[in-house]
């Protein structure tokens, strides 16, 4: 999905204490950090995947019921439908990737090969396109 930039980012409608939203938004683009895991050599990757990491959960716990406790409405932000579509997108990376891990999300593969036996493992990429990230 690729969102373009508009005056307000849908992290605009945040309390101050949600600050790593921006913060870490800046920095994944700034450091140019949109990459698969095949695309970048030593720990850039996993770096990478802290940061987006954090980005997505922190982004989506005003929205997450939790503890009892109930969850920001999302009806009392007024979004584009660009905006909408991302959020919902977030929110579901979130319940299924980065703070949960959903059985349709990853998948394992025995393999056997001259003595060799392992599991290849598909695992989701933690990555947020240069777009999306220039939305928050």
């Amino acid at each position: 999905m690729t969102l373009t930039r508009n005056a307000s980012s849908i992290s605009s409608a945040f309390p101050p204490w949600t600050l790593p939203i921006p913060f870490n938004a800046r920095f994944l683009f700034k450091k140019g950090w949109h990459s698969h895991e095949w695309e970048r050599r030593g720990s850039i990757y996993l770096q990478q995947s802290a940061f987006t990491t954090s980005l997505v959960v922190s982004y989506a716990r005003p929205f997450t019921t939790a503890r009892g406790l109930p969850g920001l409405p999302a009806r009392l932000i007024k979004w584009s439908d660009e905006e909408k579509t991302l959020h919902d997108q977030i929110l579901t990376l979130r319940n299924e990737v980065y703070a949960h891990s959903d059985g349709a999300s990853y998948s394992f593969q025995p393999w056997q090969s001259e003595g060799l036996i392992t599991v290849i493992e598909k695992w989701p990429q933690r990555r947020l396109s240069k777009d999306d990230t220039l939305a928050f």
